[in-house]
């Protein structure tokens, strides 16, 4: 049996309060998840409204965008093909795996 104290009740509650606290702190984070995940690295990307009403990090971060978009479309890298090469070392990585069990 395990036996608890003061000292061990005591902790168990801190820490549920503290859980609880947590879990409404998060809350809104929870409720406002979107039903369509952007994907790709530029539909993600967000700026904070106080650099979006400056027009210096607008202007920055467009040219940024570009010339990301450039050296992209330049060493031939698309979301396509970086799914291929990652399925490809999922698929190594589970078959050494599944080898190291059989072993």
């Amino acid at each position: 049996y395990i036996l608890f104290g003061y000292q061990s009740t005591a902790c168990l509650g801190c820490f549920v309060v503290i859980y609880a606290l947590l879990l409404v702190c998060i809350l809104p984070m929870l409720q406002t998840i979107p039903s369509e995940i952007p994907m790709g690295p530029l539909e993600g990307a967000r700026l904070p409204d106080v650099m979006k009403n400056n027009p210096r990090f607008s202007q920055a971060a467009s040219k940024l965008r570009s010339q990301f978009r450039q050296w992209r479309q330049g060493s031939g890298v698309t979301d396509q093909s970086l799914l291929r090469e990652a399925a490809a070392e999922f698929a190594v990585l589970r078959k050494s795996q599944h080898l190291a069990r059989e072993n």
